[in-house]
């Protein structure tokens, strides 16, 4: 049995999974990153990945990156944690940078590298490897380093060592340099050197689209990795590093839910404003119907309970408002959507798109409240949500 075949029955991976983790295989085996040529590896790596195509790598990058495109619900943080496995086994590298976009998703990355934790990123290789070392924006400055006559000394480890930073926690002015270029004393060093010193850094991008800005890319490159993974469900058109490909018409009714269609005959006669307040309305008892059937299934088989969502698509933002205005009211099914519905799209920002896209992590929780979720084109990460 193949290595990829091994950590796919470890850790369960779904089909696109496997598949991803093969063509990354189909290149990498023919690959040592370390000595590399950025050409060469986009010459193998257009010869091996899906669909053969040109792959060319961003000018912006001295080393190869290459992107794995796939829809949301998939599961590609899961996918990082097998390709991290993947060149620990097969090169033995144990230096591992992982870039999160805000500190939502950063404070999720972070649970998801530690063991126990339902959705950790290594769950089934447990008995594989030591559990990883993992530094972040909190705890990097313990990073042990020596000096020995005034040169920067690195004690060897045979642990994986991860590495979880965010935009906000790592840059000082605009995207532009890193915080942790600074020299500190309790590293002899800024850390930027320390990652530098590596010779087997590998930077793995979740919501890679978001670190496309050119300072973004510029300050990526300057820590020298020998290789950069990138996770997206939404590529820029520019991507042309693109080595895999599973879009939602693959997903839908295998990993990903086919939404339920409702319609109405009778809407003759009725404004533009009363057919949305129809829909809107006729969602909402199909939801509290279902609620009623979960509850009753969960009651009679001695489950936790589970709590169905509603996701409500909107034109713009100037429609989501009114929407979240009219759920959020006493006037919408009596009060009982008061305080359960949040809205996701561009003009929430700063502090309380973080409560928000908080609360969108645990909303599957019966803790959280939030049954309703209104967006327009924002729902792209963070997002796998199964009780739609």
């Amino acid at each position: 049995m193949s290595l990829v075949e091994k950590i796919k029955w470890a850790m369960s991976l779904r089909e696109p999974q496997y598949e991803a983790l093969k063509y990354f295989d189909a290149i990498s085996s023919k690959v040592e990153y370390k000595i590399v040529d950025k050409e060469v590896a986009e010459k193998i790596a257009s010869e091996n990945c899906q669909e053969p195509h040109r792959i060319l790598v961003d000018k912006e990058f001295d080393f190869p990156s290459f992107c794995f495109d796939m829809t949301t619900g998939i599961g590609k943080s899961r996918l990082m944690g097998a390709c991290i496995y993947y060149l620990y086994k097969t090169k033995g590298y144990k230096h591992f940078f992982i870039l999160a976009p805000g500190n939502t998703i950063y404070d999720k990355m972070r649970r998801e590298a530690v063991p126990g934790h339902p959705k950790y990123m290594f769950k089934g290789l447990e008995s594989e490897i030591e559990r990883p070392k993992v530094y972040d924006g909190e705890n990097y400055l313990s990073y042990p380093v020596k000096y020995v006559q005034q040169e920067m000394f690195i004690e060897n480890t045979s642990e994986i060592q991860i590495f979880i930073f965010n935009i906000a926690k790592i840059f000082t002015r605009g995207d532009l340099e890193f915080k942790f270029h600074k020299f500190h004393e309790n590293l002899g060093a800024s850390f930027a050197e320390v990652l530098r010193s590596f010779d087997d850094l590998v930077i793995c991008m979740d919501e890679a689209h978001r670190y496309y800005a050119p300072a973004s890319k510029t300050a990526i490159n300057y820590l020298n990795p020998v290789l950069g993974l990138e996770f997206t469900a939404t590529p820029k058109s520019t991507n042309r590093n693109i080595i895999y490909h599973y879009g939602l018409e693959e997903g839908a009714g295998k990993f990903l839910k086919i939404p339920v269609v409702m319609g109405r005959t009778n809407t003759a006669g009725y404004s533009e404003q009363d057919i949305e307040e129809m829909k809107l309305k006729d969602g909402i008892k199909l939801h509290e119907r279902r609620k009623a059937v979960v509850y009753k299934y969960c009651l009679d088989n001695n489950l936790e309970q589970v709590k169905p969502i509603v996701l409500v698509a909107c034109k713009d933002t100037a429609h989501a408002r009114q929407i979240k205005d009219k759920i959020d009211s006493d006037a919408f099914f009596g009060g009982r959507y008061v305080g359960k519905v949040i809205e996701i799209d561009s003009s929430t920002s700063g502090a309380e798109t973080e409560e928000n896209i908080q609360k969108l992590l645990t909303i599957e929780k019966n803790t959280n409240p939030i049954e309703i979720v209104l967006h327009v084109y924002k729902l792209k990460e963070a997002s796998c949500i199964i009780q739609v």
